[in-house]
């Protein structure tokens, strides 16, 4: 972490300087944009611990404004669809399993959401040995998001 030598040392840098000084370390404006990144995490940190209701919250409301649902009805596995997965396509699945547990949650079925972690661990366990969402995808008594459906007969047709 920057200490108040540091910061010092990075206001005395010439501003607009973003070369690397003889100890290997950032200065000017290159070293204050850091020091402003590892200040805003730190603020991030102190706010997810102090108030994380509010961390939640504001990320409903952001998608809430986002996808233009206010008054609607949606669930957060809606949220995936405003996203461009593009190559990190098997990433969606990973996504489906954390709005699983978060619906839950608004639901207020802590124990249904702990069940489904869970199983979502298990389910990364399983991809990670074997490289397989086929293998890995039916322990989440999930829908696959990302598969296509083979026919659209009923399972007892």
């Amino acid at each position: 972490m920057l200490t108040l030598a540091a910061l010092q040392k990075l206001l005395d840098q010439k501003q607009g300087s973003t070369s690397l000084d003889d100890s290997g370390e950032i200065s000017g404006e290159a070293g204050m944009k850091v020091f402003k990144a590892l200040s805003r995490l730190r603020l991030l940190k102190e706010r997810f611990n102090s108030d994380p209701r509010r961390v939640y919250m504001d990320f409903k409301e952001f998608w809430i404004q986002e996808a233009g649902w206010e008054g609607k009805a949606w669930r957060w596995k809606d949220t995936a669809e405003y996203s461009s997965w593009g190559k990190y396509l098997s990433l969606r699945r990973v996504y489906t399993m954390m709005c699983a547990v978060l619906e839950h949650l608004d639901r207020n079925q802590v124990d249904l959401a702990r069940a489904q972690l869970v199983q979502n661990l298990k389910s990364v366990q399983e991809f990670v040995a074997t490289s397989c969402w086929e293998v890995a995808w039916p322990i989440m008594c999930l829908p696959d998001p990302i598969s296509k459906k083979k026919h659209t007969a009923r399972e007892v047709e």
